[in-house]
């Protein structure tokens, strides 16, 4: 093996290390701070690192408006407390939500790279946007009377701004609701003719972006109704 390998090697097996080390103290920081404690520890600790789905600056095309992806980031002694949010913008607000684990920054930054870019680009940006992003939303299907995924953890994006940054269909002129493979289609069509009526939403397939017909209605599959709730946005600032 020659020197400039040695070097190589010595170099690898020290990020190795070091990044070994990190884990252990998210492992110890994960004991220590656990369920609501690691939540409150979050809210009270500088954001780290956000991104943002890509699609969110693209002009919209035919078809539906794009889910948007949102990660946010909190940064606890030294570690990355992230919380992944599926966005719909134009009528059910948070549509999924995943705590995900405390890790260092550099495993958050591979896992953006490795397992969320391949299904769909991000681009880093300021914790303002991504909190409008999210906000603006939730208030809007608030609005419609849906509440945000189980799994998403408001506390994470707090405080709130006193005023959000546009951001694009921050303010949809009707909802607009495209179908995904989850979804309680008849259950939400019911609770907006309920809302704004049946004459004032538009609808489209989100598997294929074509519109649904009646006939269509009555085959999906059944999420938890808990996300439909009698609530307005100003009740979620």
């Amino acid at each position: 093996m020659s020197g400039s390998d040695r070097k190589r090697q010595k170099k690898l097996e020290q990020t190795r290390k070091k990044r070994e080390l990190a884990k252990k103290e998210a492992r110890k920081l994960e004991a220590k701070y656990t369920g609501a404690s690691l939540l409150r520890t979050a809210e009270r600790a500088p954001f780290g690192p956000c991104w943002v789905s890509v699609a969110l600056d693209e002009p919209g095309g035919d078809g539906p408006p794009a889910l948007v992806t949102v990660l946010v980031t909190r940064r606890i002694r030294g570690q990355l407390l992230g919380l992944l949010a599926l966005v719909d913008r134009t009528c059910l607000g948070v549509k999924n939500a995943n705590l995900l684990p405390l890790q260092p920054e550099q495993m958050m930054r591979e896992f953006v790279d490795e397992a969320v870019r391949p299904i769909g680009k991000l681009r880093e940006c300021e914790p303002d946007e991504a909190q409008a992003v999210v906000f603006h939303a939730i208030d809007y299907a608030a609005s419609l009377g849906f509440g945000y995924h189980p799994d998403f953890e408001p506390s994470l994006l707090q405080p709130r701004p006193e005023s959000l940054r546009e951001t694009p269909l921050a303010h949809p002129a009707q909802p607009l609701y495209a179908s995904g493979p989850d979804d309680d289609v008849a259950m939400i069509l019911e609770q907006l003719d309920r809302v704004v009526g049946s004459k004032n939403y538009a609808v489209v397939d989100g598997f294929g972006g074509g519109w649904l017909s009646e006939e269509d209605d009555d085959d999906t599959n059944v999420i938890d109704d808990t996300n439909v709730i009698d609530t307005s946005a100003e009740e979620l600032k």
